[in-house]
């Protein structure tokens, strides 16, 4: 008895179709494996997620509580020139780099070469150096602030009020002569 390329060919036929059934059966074997050990961790991490949300009495642990403790005050520095002042309640500060809102505090004190002033001496255009504090309502106080004059503001301090102005000629000029 020979060996006919026939022969082969039907031997290698059956063995490739044993081959692809053991293969489909593997996958499916180690697919569903895959996905109980998949359930198991994934019902175990959803298991501790909710066990982290409760305290020891097993009720829901809440974040009230842990808000105030967790923010901090963060003190600040600002220099730059004033470019609006409403009395009593906020200032706006032009910096090199931004534009800040400070709110006014009744403790805030305002100094210019070394002695305290009133807030009347703010003018629009001064230089300030500006101590600050934010607060948990995200608000920027004032501490302390210190006055460098600016020599010449651009902008008149109180704008409601007309600056002085010549009055108008109605009249020929009338020659000194």
């Amino acid at each position: 008895m020979t060996i006919t390329p026939r022969d082969i060919a039907i031997t290698g036929g059956i063995t490739a179709v044993i081959a692809i059934i053991i293969i489909i059966i593997f996958i499916l074997v180690s697919g569903q494996k895959q996905d109980a050990d998949q359930d198991a961790k994934t019902q175990e991490l959803l298991d501790r997620i909710k066990n982290q949300g409760l305290n020891a009495q097993g009720e829901p642990i809440t974040d009230k509580t842990d808000d105030k403790d967790e923010f901090e005050e963060t003190e600040k520095t600002y220099s730059g020139r004033l470019i609006n002042l409403v009395p009593g309640e906020y200032f706006d500060l032009q910096t090199n780099a931004e534009e800040a809102r400070i709110w006014l505090e009744q403790d805030t004190e305002i100094r210019i070469n070394n002695s305290i002033v009133d807030e009347s001496d703010l003018s629009l255009g001064d230089m300030l150096e500006v101590d600050t504090v934010q607060r948990k309502d995200t608000k920027i106080y004032a501490i302390r602030i210190n006055i460098a004059r600016s020599t010449s503001p651009t902008i008149p301090t109180n704008v409601s009020e007309p600056t002085i102005q010549p009055p108008a000629i109605n009249s020929r000029p009338v020659s000194p002569y």
